[in-house]
């Protein structure tokens, strides 16, 4: 299977164990400015783009990033309410990659 399609079916997996579905997913592939992947999303909170850099990956690579990008969904609620605190952005980020790597390890 492309490794793009891997990567939504994927993403799509967590995004259901996660319970994650009062969203609308738009997935490109795309260089990514130089990363694996990254997620953005809409004023509304509601339109999530994912990007996937395909180039260069396995299947099973694949499917980590994808659990890693869906793990950065998990936490965007708690990061969109955090950000309208009087807090650096630099600082939530740091704490959202670092939480995503911890669950990363521990979401089969």
């Amino acid at each position: 299977m492309k490794e793009f399609e891997v990567f939504k079916k994927e993403f799509t997996k967590y995004q259901n164990l996660f319970g994650l579905n009062g969203y609308i997913i738009y997935f490109e592939e795309s260089d990514c400015d130089g990363d694996n992947a990254d997620i953005s999303y809409t004023e509304d909170h509601v339109g999530v783009t994912v990007r996937f850099n395909s180039s260069h990956h396995k299947e099973r690579h694949c499917k980590l990033i994808a659990k890693h990008e869906s793990i950065h969904l998990l936490l965007w609620d708690l990061t969109r309410h955090a950000m309208k605190r009087y807090t650096e952005r630099s600082e939530i980020d740091r704490a959202n990659e670092m939480t995503t790597c911890k669950l990363e390890k521990l979401i089969p």
